[in-house]
């Protein structure tokens, strides 16, 4: 009986997020990116210390329009690799956009670039470390002219 939990064990650990575009609709996961101003999601669950938007909370989005934020507030939660590996626990993202016209959750690699997090990758991954901390995202979803690069923020 031992054994037939270890080998479902195992298989487990064989399972892995799928790199589709549908998988972003899940508020658990997040597009790394460097063209983001602020951390943002469409998502209040578990947003802590929630404030008003100030009018600079505003969001400049790519066909040039003005978001107008709902509020601000911090996430804390663990991070998880494709895989569902504990990846980090307690991660805190300060300063997160909550706004409704968004569909995804973005992490703004420039802010944190900005709070000297170095930024690392290669053509499976991308990272950011910070002394000892490291966050992977490690799920890539191709696209017609390059990939998308997320990672799994459990709520």
């Amino acid at each position: 009986e031992v054994q037939n939990y270890q080998i479902l064990d195992v298989a487990l650990l064989q399972l892995e997020i799928p790199g589709c575009m549908k998988i972003l609709s899940d508020p658990d996961i997040w597009i790394g990116d460097s063209a983001a101003t602020s951390h943002m999601t469409p998502h209040e669950c578990s947003v802590m210390n929630v404030k008003p938007p100030t009018l600079a909370d505003d969001v400049h989005v790519g066909n040039g329009h003005i978001t107008q934020a709902r509020c601000i507030g911090d996430i804390k939660e663990k991070m998880y690799t494709k895989r569902g590996e504990l990846q980090q626990s307690n991660i805190a993202l300060q300063y997160v956009v909550i706004f409704s016209r968004s569909k995804y959750n973005l992490i703004s690699l420039s802010v944190l670039m900005k709070n000297k997090w170095i930024l690392g990758g290669n053509d499976e991954a991308i990272w950011v470390m910070k002394g000892s901390t490291k966050i992977v995202f490690d799920i890539k979803i191709e696209t017609k002219r390059g990939a998308l690069y997320c990672m799994n923020f459990k709520r």
